[in-house]
Formats: structure tokens, sequence, C-alpha cells
């Protein structure tokens, strides 16, 4: 084979690639992009573009949070390779059942959603925000050491951080 019949060989293994490559890419309209739609009693899946649709336009206005919302949310910071964060996965999807016309429930993937990781400065997963309608978000992490007691601990605290309830400092002290 000659050079030139070589390199068009190349060229044209190149463009095949990127055209199929193209396909698999979703369609982007040009009007304005559609706003995922958040389903009570689940636990919705967020990235970075939805969370600045529905949480926080942290462009618009970098300083300070202002929440989207219209009820308090709960974001579950995870990863799929994080064992604690399989075993709160099922306990979060409880609590979005349980609360589900109360509190909207989100996720966020941090492996694909670094920016969002960074702005919130997560380093320990799983990590789980709590936005109160009233106050100052606040973050819970990890879990406890059986499913039971990470389900009792995540509801304390969402009856602390979003509904202002007293906690049982008793509950959960280590001996």
């Amino acid at each position: 084979m000659n050079k030139p019949s070589f390199f068009r060989l190349i060229i044209m293994v190149a463009l095949t690639g990127l055209m199929a490559a193209s396909c698999n890419q979703p369609a982007r309209s040009e009007g304005p992009e559609e706003v995922q739609q958040v389903l009570p009693g689940k636990v919705n899946p967020l990235d970075v573009d939805s969370f600045r649709d529905l949480v926080w336009d942290y462009h618009a206005s970098p300083t300070q949070m202002v929440y989207k919302g219209s009820k308090p949310c709960v974001i579950d910071f995870y990863a799929d390779w994080c064992r604690p964060c399989r075993v709160a996965s099922p306990i979060m999807e409880e609590l979005a059942t349980k609360y589900k016309d109360e509190i909207v429930f989100y996720k966020v993937n941090t492996d694909d959603n670094k920016e969002l990781a960074m702005l919130f400065k997560v380093n320990t997963i799983p990590a789980f925000l709590h936005i109160p309608m009233q106050g100052e978000p606040r973050f819970q992490y990890g879990i406890m050491p059986t499913p039971d007691l990470t389900r009792e601990l995540f509801d304390a605290k969402i009856r602390e951080y979003i509904y202002g309830e007293e906690p049982d400092t008793t509950r959960f002290k280590l001996k």
C-alpha cells in the first residue's frame, strides 16, 4: 500500500469513528434546556446542570447559596465503588418514600460530577447535604456500623437539620 492510500485509510477510519461517537451523543435543542422532572418519593439524580436548575445556580449567586426549591432537600454525595454509599442508598430510598410530601431527595455521583464535589469540598463519602427552607445548609458524613443504626441516624439528622428538632444526644454516643 502506498503512502497516500494509507493516509486516506487512516483519515476515513478516524472520520468514521467520529461520526459513530457523535451518533451516541444526545441531540441538543436550540431552545432552552428542559428542566429535569423531580419525582416525589424517589432519590433523584443530579448532574451539574440539573443542580443549577433545581438547587442552586452558583454561577448567578457565587457568594451566597440561594436555594431554588419549594421544599427542603437532602442531597446524597456518593460513588458507585463506595461500599458505605451502597449501604446508605436503600436507606435514602426508604426515607424518600417516608418524607415524599415534605422533602425532596437527590443524589450526586461525585465521580461524574467533580465540579459539585469540589464546590462543597466533599472529600469523604458518603456525605449528605441537608438544605432546610429556613437556616443554613448542613452536612452529615458517613454511616453507622449497621443499617438499622444508620437509618435511625439519618432520620434523626433529618428531624434535626430540616425540622429543627432538638437532637437526642444520648442515642448515638460512642461508648
